[in-house]
């Protein structure tokens, strides 16, 4: 349990090194909350505080505490695009704002997003077939509607028009805007502005930690990042509950396909029955579509 509630917030922007801030963190003793986790395990909370749902509440309830998931620390989206809420509701927190190079960081972003539209099929299936989708992917759709619709454009911004294009010089921008926003905004003495290459004292003193032996550790380094939510436990556990989901829907189906075909070609295995077969067939379709949208 976390005890204390949220004690850092990791402001800085997607591709300026997270992967390696939460492992940074770990290594501290802090239990962090990133991205995968916030899409994959609590993406019912979020959806309540985009919604405007008793945000607070949702908030305490994440990150406030003696928490159930024990969370820390929150690291990249959406904890970073909401900074500035997340501090107002914890102000004791501290806000570390990981800079980097401006051109570095841009490449990042460019393998990063080509990477997410080569692999990340899901996000294909949203943009291209998303009411398909959201109708045999009944559970994984709405985490991953959710990060699409609205965890990823209020950092990232909306999706170019043709899905595969990208202006970097908005990213740019926004990049910009984003980090300079937190350096004026942020109560000084709540702020460590931090790059990687600063290594382990400033922000083990910041937070008042031992400074560890050792280099930071690297994360992501070569771009793995669809691997890396493969392996996520929140994703794992998902796709485990919609693959089970399928499976059983599938089964009722085949099931009733099979009790309606004995039953409409072979009249001595009907029942007596009033009801007409037409009225049965719409029925039949009528608790089709509630089941593949609800099981």
């Amino acid at each position: 349990m976390g005890k204390g509630g949220l004690q850092v917030i990791h402001a800085g922007y997607c591709k300026t090194g997270t992967k390696s801030v939460t492992a940074m963190l770990e290594q501290l003793g802090f239990k962090v909350c990133d991205s995968p986790e916030a899409i994959y395990r609590h993406w019912e909370d979020w959806e309540k505080f985009a919604n405007g749902d008793k945000p607070n509440e949702v908030l305490q309830k994440l990150f406030g505490p003696n928490n159930p998931d024990g969370y820390e620390a929150t690291v990249d989206i959406p904890h970073n695009a909401l900074w500035e809420v997340l501090h107002k509701q914890f102000p004791d927190a501290k806000v570390i704002l990981c800079l980097r190079d401006e051109d570095k960081w841009a490449k990042s972003v460019e393998k990063h997003l080509q990477v997410e539209r080569e692999q990340f099929k899901e996000m294909m299936w949203w943009r291209l077939h998303s009411g398909l989708y959201r109708w045999i992917f009944n559970h994984s759709s709405r985490a991953v509607g959710l990060y699409m619709d609205w965890i990823r454009p209020i950092l990232i911004g909306p999706e170019s028009r043709n899905f595969w294009g990208e202006n970097m010089d908005i990213h740019r921008l926004k990049y910009r805007m984003h980090n300079q926003y937190v350096i004026n905004n942020c109560p000084k003495d709540k702020l460590l502005v931090w790059k990687l290459e600063d290594g382990w004292e400033p922000v083990a003193k910041f937070l008042g930690k031992p400074v560890p032996k050792g280099p930071l550790p690297h994360k992501n380094r070569l771009g793995g990042v669809i691997q890396d939510l493969e392996n996520s436990p929140d994703y794992q556990a998902m796709f485990r509950k919609q693959t089970i989901s399928i499976v059983l829907r599938l089964a009722i189906i085949a099931a009733t396909g099979y009790g309606w075909f004995k039953g409409l070609i072979q009249p001595h295995l009907q029942v007596e029955d009033t009801m007409p077969v037409n009225w049965k067939l719409a029925a039949g379709f009528i608790a089709f579509l509630f089941t593949m949208r609800n099981l």
